[in-house]
């Protein structure tokens, strides 16, 4: 009985690491039951600030300078060398969606997405733009924008993770679809099998949907995953 009781201690202890992992890199404290505004605002952020812009090629001073100054929130800094690049005409693609990333970081919302629109311009079939977009929406509110942006983001490169992690989110939070939260967050799982994050949620939509047995797998390979990267629990 005390050999159980301690698993179980120590299996919450896990599950508490599993939630802080997922919090991690978020610019508020995510607790679900403060609402849907908390949470969105925690998904758009976790979507821009853990995946910084791919589309910025490696090994640039100026776009080594960019991220570093928006990663230590240095933003003016950061906007005058973006404003120079655009100035120059020099990559806008990659000065278009670092603005975009910056102003989300400050916190403005819509002129985030009119830098990420000016990178949809002139990258059409980018599917981070859309993903970035789509974070956005949901940060707003807008379900229908929110929707077409996640599945042009699928649809473009179903390989994105991140995307099908949203996705997942956003089915499991906003509609309570917990077949589809399983179907997109079980392919983001096979993408990225060290994702606490896609292992936890997944496990809690198996458990919605009464499929204890992989609601217990899922929730072990949380947990090894938290335990693998040495997280404190």
């Amino acid at each position: 009985m005390e050999a159980r009781a301690a698993e179980m201690f120590r299996l919450s202890r896990i599950l508490g690491a599993v939630e802080r992992h997922v919090a991690r890199g978020f610019s508020v404290i995510c607790i679900d039951i403060l609402g849907l505004s908390v949470l969105a605002v925690c998904l758009a952020l976790y979507a821009s600030e853990n995946a910084a812009p791919s589309g910025i090629p490696p090994g640039q001073d100026r776009q080594s300078s960019i991220r570093d100054l928006i990663e230590r929130g240095q933003f003016s800094q950061a906007q005058e060398l973006l404003n120079q690049q655009i100035r120059e005409g020099s990559d806008l693609f990659s000065a278009y969606l670092w603005l975009g990333h910056l102003e989300l970081r400050r916190g403005n919302t819509f002129a985030s997405i009119r830098a990420y629109r000016q990178a949809e311009a002139l990258q059409p079939q980018n599917g981070e733009v859309h993903r970035l977009l789509a974070s956005n929406y949901f940060l707003l509110s807008q379900r229908v924008l929110f929707k077409e942006e996640i599945q042009k983001a699928l649809a473009v490169d179903p390989a994105d993770e991140q995307a099908d992690y949203l996705a997942g989110r956003f089915s499991f939070e906003v509609e309570q679809n917990f077949a589809a939260t399983a179907q997109y967050l079980s392919k983001a799982s096979r993408l990225n099998p060290a994702d606490s994050k896609a292992s936890y949620y997944l496990a809690l939509s198996y458990a919605h949907l009464s499929k204890s047995d992989e609601a217990q797998n899922e929730f072990a390979q949380a947990r090894e995953s938290v335990e693998s990267s040495h997280e404190m629990y």
